[in-house]
């Protein structure tokens, strides 16, 4: 497989999931963009930042609420003119959850869900493209969940929002080919991270027991899915499952 050329933008990036993908597109040769929307998430992003550039590449530190799309408008444009060069990767990873039964969300609480993890995801695709379709090859990974494929109790709106990429991903494969950027999903089960944590212990356990491989993931399962399909450039238009076979 062989590496396409330019940084990477890595949303949600200040922790879980997001740093280590952001770390291994540097591992792999990238630079990096790595966001944040607190001042506290903005410590742990600038903490990132460090160990990207501790393995050698360079790394651009931006606020940006991906719900927002003039954020992500601004974001794109400032790593073009920090890295001077061509943006070869997006993974949009940036997402929210509640842990609610749908009856007892509020309004406010489902459309923030949407808002982050849909909307965001088409936010900051769309404010990507004109930076990736020069025809030099360009990889665009959606962070998606089990939950989106198979449903989830509790998670009504949030499993709404991860199914959704799937039309939208695979929409966008058949209209970027021809720029030779490629189109992905990851559909990530557990893995163990902050937001896993936050779980009810007995529906962990009760989940593990349904899966062949009886174990919960680490984000590095994660890293490895990203990293393969940003090289692997005949593979297009995929939801590649990470869940241990839970959902098959």
């Amino acid at each position: 497989m062989k590496k396409i050329n330019g940084y990477a933008i890595v949303t949600g990036s200040s922790r879980g999931l997001g740093a280590e993908m952001a770390l291994r597109c540097a591992k792999d040769g990238h630079d990096v963009v790595i966001n944040y929307t607190s001042e506290s998430s903005k410590i742990k992003a600038e903490e990132v930042a460090t160990q990207v550039e501790a393995l050698g590449q360079k790394a651009l530190v931006v606020k940006c609420d991906v719900s927002n799309y003039d954020d992500c408008a601004a974001m794109t444009k400032a790593a073009s003119e920090f890295f001077g060069t061509r943006q070869a990767i997006l993974v949009a990873n940036a997402g929210i959850k509640n842990l609610l039964s749908f009856e007892d969300l509020s309004h406010e609480d489902f459309e923030r869900v949407i808002r982050v993890n849909l909307l965001g995801v088409m936010n900051i695709v769309h404010c990507s493209i004109p930076y990736m379709k020069d025809g030099e090859g360009g990889s665009i990974i959606m962070l998606s969940s089990v939950a989106g494929q198979m449903g989830a109790a509790k998670r009504a709106d949030y499993a709404t929002t991860k199914s959704g990429m799937y039309g939208f991903m695979k929409s966008l494969a058949l209209e970027l080919g021809e720029y030779n950027v490629r189109v992905n999903c990851i559909a990530p089960g557990m893995i163990m991270t902050d937001m896993l944590r936050n779980n009810d212990p007995k529906v962990l356990e009760a989940n593990l027991q349904k899966q062949p491989l009886h174990y919960i993931g680490d984000p590095e399962d994660i890293a490895d899915a990203m990293s393969f399909l940003n090289q692997a450039r005949y593979v297009d238009g995929q939801v590649i499952a990470v869940n241990g076979g839970w959902y098959m």
